[in-house]
């Protein structure tokens, strides 16, 4: 009965292991987009398991740090995006991994010495099993806030906020290791261990905060800029009625003027009428507005600009995302194109469905012998993006892909992107 009892418990302390490791490449999943195959992601979890379960006691330098060192390695090599970010999930997700293990492993082992010993390696079990029962809740809730708060998280908080929060789990990182290495007192370890829980808690949902209000704000300037956006078309659609009424009038001026007169009130009608020529219907009402600011900038700066959008079936993307690349991408167009004379600035945008696929695609000229710099990409002016490398890991984030071409003194950013579901 009691080998029976061992073995059950063992399955269990070995399926909670399994459902701690799960629940954090889950979490990592969510806040880092992983490079390879899907054999490659599915290979992945071996490490997040190692990592989550891994075993530290008091004066355990060299797990501690040999561990450390391994989640830096892992996350390095196997997840995509900025070297800041990939930092940032380390040195965030470590203090807590090594506080919540330590306490496990320590208080039940102070626990098992206060049980009568009748039967050791029955009792030494189910302590054993025990005490990973609450490690797997934390996980657990770990794995929900991620969830329901870290979705998109690591786009919305920019370089500055992610070394400032940095900073404050590098003091834990270091104050942990110093505690669990440097004390000999276990009460005073447990005290910072807890500390650590506590601030980590309480970070994460000060970031989730940060993150969403960053979001509000930006969802807040797009209705400002939708409602501007209808505002000013309805003042040309009157405009343009007002034009359509008269020109009857106009058309009777124009046969009794003479003809040098004539250019005149054509210049004067065409002037009445091109602001209107700006309003592009894609089907989604945020990028009619990005569209229509680009267009106007592109006629300002005699730049030849022609769109054919149809991007009714890309109401899946966030509307930062859909900022960031087709803002980036005409911004970058439009810088290139100040490069040349106006009589070879050209601009030329498609988009559209292509069976279960967003195909974008954005063509400009550029000076012979000039390749832009992908990297110096000016900001745009809405949501702030940071040019090429934000417009790839916002189609990374669907798990699309974007190319450039440069050929004949013309450039090509294409972008593919598969339909959500």
């Amino acid at each position: 009965m009691i080998a029976f009892m061992i073995a059950f418990l063992d399955t269990a302390y070995y399926v909670i292991s399994f459902v701690n490791g799960l629940l954090f490449y889950q979490i990592l999943k969510v806040l880092l987009p992983m490079r390879g195959p899907a054999v490659l992601r599915f290979l992945a979890y071996a490490p997040c398991f190692i990592i989550v379960n891994m075993i530290i006691y008091l004066n355990d330098i060299e797990n501690y740090t040999l561990t450390f060192l391994f989640f830096v390695l892992f996350i390095m090599i196997l997840y995509k995006g900025s070297t800041i970010i990939k930092l940032s999930t380390v040195v965030i997700f470590y203090p807590l991994i090594a506080a919540v293990n330590f306490l496990n492993q320590d208080i039940g082992y102070q626990i098992f010495l206060l049980l009568p010993k009748r039967t050791d390696d029955l009792y030494s079990t189910i302590t054993h099993t025990a005490c990973y029962v609450p490690v797997a809740l934390i996980w657990f809730a770990v794995w929900r806030l991620s969830v329901r708060r870290f979705q998109n998280i690591m786009e919305l908080l920019d370089t500055r906020m992610w070394l400032m929060l940095d900073s404050v789990y590098a003091v834990l990182l270091i104050g942990l290791f110093m505690s669990l290495n440097y004390l000999t007192n276990p009460l005073h370890a447990y005290l910072f261990a807890f500390a650590v829980l506590v601030t980590v808690f309480g970070s994460l949902f000060l970031i989730s905060y940060i993150a969403k209000s960053v979001k509000t704000s930006y969802q807040l300037n797009a209705l400002k800029m939708e409602y501007q956006y209808y505002e000013d078309k309805l003042k040309d659609e009157e405009r343009v009625r007002a034009v359509y009424h008269d020109m009857k009038n106009h058309l009777l001026l124009l046969k009794a003027e003479d003809s040098s007169r004539n250019a005149e009130i054509i210049d004067s009608i065409q002037e009445q009428l091109t602001s209107y020529e700006n309003y592009y219907q894609t089907g989604n009402t945020l990028l009619d507005v990005i569209i229509r600011e680009k267009a106007e900038l592109a006629r300002e700066y005699q730049i030849d600009f022609s769109a054919m959008l149809r991007f009714e079936s890309g109401d899946f993307m966030e509307p930062i995302d859909i900022s960031t690349i087709f803002g980036n991408a005409l911004d970058n167009a439009i810088e290139a194109s100040l490069k040349l004379p106006a009589s070879q600035r050209v601009i030329v945008m498609k988009a559209g469905r292509v069976h279960d696929m967003i195909s974008i695609k954005i063509e400009n000229h550029i000076a012979a012998g000039v390749k832009p710099d992908m990297k110096s990409m000016k900001k745009d002016q809405f949501f702030h993006g940071l040019g090429y490398k934000s417009i790839k890991q916002a189609v990374a984030k669907y798990g699309g892909q974007c190319t450039c071409k440069f050929e004949e003194e013309r450039f090509t950013l294409t972008i593919i992107i598969p339909l959500a579901g």
